[in-house]
């Protein structure tokens, strides 16, 4: 697992490996610190390289989401991998189009939240 923080215009955090019950509570910690930065209310998660996310990782993206939304944010996603796309896919993520964009390119998701 490897999480890198670029802040641009809109922060992107890129995750890469796996999202599960131990790397979690790493990236909440994260999150918490960018969602904090001012003047910022979009967030990028660049899931590009990633191969597995479970239910924690699932709940760390709705945490970060339903705090950027309260100041008018969204969040995006930008996603590759068939099987991680599967699980956003069955917990909702892909239909909350008022909260989320998810594609497969940064600039894709970029434009979404523009």
């Amino acid at each position: 697992m490897e999480m890198k923080v670029f802040s641009e215009t809109v922060p992107i955090v890129r995750v890469k490996g796996e999202i599960d019950c131990y790397v979690a509570p790493k990236l909440e910690s994260l999150l918490e610190k960018v969602i904090d930065l001012p003047k910022k209310k979009n967030l990028i998660f660049d899931f590009s390289e990633l191969n597995y996310i479970d239910s924690s990782g699932i709940e760390v993206l709705f945490s970060s989401c339903h705090k950027l939304a309260k100041r008018g944010g969204r969040t995006g996603i930008v996603v590759t991998d068939k099987n991680v796309l599967r699980i956003l896919e069955l917990v909702g993520i892909l239909s909350r189009k008022d909260l989320f964009v998810v594609d497969d390119t940064i600039a894709k998701v970029e434009e979404g939240l523009a």
